[in-house]
Order: structure tokens, then sequence, then C-alpha cells
């Protein structure tokens, strides 16, 4: 099902989890249900989408029920429900939830092992934007950070950091607290001390 969810057009992200058991999960999920959860580019849109609800309804098995997680189901809500037309006239609704979006912090002291290169803040912020993606419910992962920075600046030596839902920032590696949630990078959202 998820790769269905990822050849529609605006969707970025997708992820099914499913609960197979006969008792609700620890998330939340009903016995015997899913969850779909997709990321649209930049979550817009106010009404929920028929191709992935079509998607969903098209491979589903027949008598699971379907999740769409805690989130508020107005018109910006991240819970949506579509209701799509089965062969016998008849509508069935169709639940999923747009991804929720978690800012990650990210905290990095760094010197130059060359005494006349100077470390560009600016540009190791970018780049670190650019090229540090997260999917639905993945874990980051303050080595890959790391690895990045060395990639975009061989010279800078990361002293000291971390990753965080704040500022302070001292974590290594870090779940989502939801596990619908995407982690979202902004350079606004990085600090970087160059020493």
């Amino acid at each position: 099902m998820t790769g269905a969810l990822l050849a529609i057009e605006d969707v970025i992200y997708a992820k099914v989890f499913e609960n197979n058991t006969s008792i609700t999960d620890s998330y939340g999920i009903p016995a015997h249900s899913i969850w779909a959860v997709v990321d649209r580019a930049g979550n817009t849109g106010a009404t929920g989408s028929t191709g992935i609800a079509q998607a969903i309804y098209e491979r589903r098995n027949v008598g699971c029920g379907m999740y769409y997680g805690t989130g508020s189901t107005g018109p910006t809500g991240t819970a949506k429900t579509v209701d799509i037309t089965q062969i016998n006239g008849f509508n069935i609704p169709i639940k999923y939830s747009l991804a929720t979006y978690y800012d990650l912090y990210i905290k990095l002291t760094i010197a130059s092992k060359v005494a006349t290169h100077s470390i560009d803040t600016d540009f190791l912020k970018n780049e670190i934007y650019e090229n540090i993606l997260y999917g639905i419910n993945d874990i980051a992962d303050y080595s890959q950070i790391c690895s990045q920075v060395k990639s975009s600046d061989p010279y800078a030596v990361i002293t000291d950091g971390g990753i965080g839902l704040t500022g302070l920032a001292s974590d290594f590696y870090l779940s989502p607290p939801t596990i619908d949630g995407r982690w979202i990078i902004s350079t606004a959202k990085i600090n970087i001390t160059a020493v």
C-alpha cells in the first residue's frame, strides 16, 4: 500500500502502520486496523485527497478497520475522512492522516583544523537543511548530521553538539514524539558556533 500512496503526485512520504492483534495497541490503533499516514507536499490542502483514499480502499483487506490518529478533524486538521463509492453504490469512509511536523533543533560547535580556514556557518546550515531529510517516524541521527558537515567542509572539526526538541539539543538520536511524526529541519533551528 505504501508504494501506491507514494505513486500519487503530491505525496512525498507515506507509512502504513498495522495492528493485527485483537486489542488496541499502544499507539491507539484499534484491533485489526491500519493507520495510513501521508505527507503531501507541504501538507497543504484543507480537504482530503480522493487519490489517497482510493489507493487505501483498493489495497486494504476487506473488513480491515482504519484509524486516523488523534489529530483534529476540521478543514485544516490532520485527520482525514474521504468517502469512496463502492461498486454496490454505497459509500465507505476511508480514514488516514497527514504527518505531524516536529522541529528538530541542531546544535554544533565547530573548529577548523587549519588555522587559515574559517568556518562558514551559514553555508553549513544550508548544507544540513538541503541534505538531511527525514520521513515519517524516522529517527534523527546526530552522527548523520556530523557526516554531512564533514562532507561539506573537510576542515571542520566538530567538538560538541547534539539534537533535540528544544534549543538545548543534547541528544544523539531521537524518535519523533508520535509515530505519525516527521522531523523538519530549518536553518533557523540550527545553531552553529565556530571556535
